[in-house]
């Protein structure tokens, strides 16, 4: 019977083995996703952004041009239908530029939404408490992410670790650090296999 125990235990702990790998896989698929999606939310952010800028400034511009044109033109009357002509071509393209302007927020805002989710699937607000401005949010995510993989970690080796505790996890204990190449993880892996050798070793010493 106690044979029995132990290897049903084993078989326990190699599948939670399993389950840890394919996690760390997920986590890690989802940080690089997250990041990406941080960095193409902030070049769009400020791209869009310095559009809007460059748009009040033209408009502004325009404004002022009309009103100097205005001016010009009631002081010589002899040109008011050269001036009529002109003021129209002034208000279309006018228009358009207001059009245009608002059709670059509403890109913005459908982008912000967007990202919102993302950020908020990672870090919801607390209630109560005042939000940290979205791009701040977005910038913090893959850290968060990296700590919940870790938090993740250290909770199924603290389980194993009760179940055998001769076992050495000092290869998994210390987690993956957060700028983690392909390769470096490869080696990781590798390091952390020698795990479930020692798990089978130390439930035939315990058989003994």
């Amino acid at each position: 019977m106690e044979r029995q125990e132990f290897e049903r235990k084993e078989s326990q702990l190699e599948a939670s083995n399993k389950t840890l790998r394919a996690n760390l896989q997920e986590l890690k698929g989802r940080k690089a996703k997250l990041r990406s999606q941080v960095q193409d939310f902030t070049l769009s952010h400020y791209h869009l952004a310095e559009e809007n800028e460059q748009l009040k400034v033209r408009a502004q511009t325009a404004e002022a041009h009309v009103q100097a044109m205005e001016q010009k033109y009631t002081d010589q009357k002899g040109k008011w239908c050269e001036f009529g002509v002109w003021l129209v071509e002034m208000s279309v393209s006018s228009r358009k530029q207001h059009f245009l302007r608002v059709a670059e927020q509403r890109k913005l805002r459908e982008l912000t939404d967007a990202t919102q989710v993302v950020a908020n699937a990672v870090d919801l607000p607390k209630e109560g408490v005042e939000a940290c401005p979205l791009v701040e949010r977005l910038r913090d995510a893959p850290a968060k992410v990296a700590g919940l993989a870790k938090t993740i970690c250290k909770q199924v080796l603290a389980v194993v670790k009760s179940y055998y505790t001769r076992a050495d996890l000092a290869a998994a204990a210390g987690g993956i650090a957060q700028n983690c190449s392909d390769e470096s993880y490869s080696q990781y892996l590798d390091e952390a296999e020698p795990i479930a050798v020692k798990m089978t070793e130390f439930i035939t010493l315990e058989e003994k």
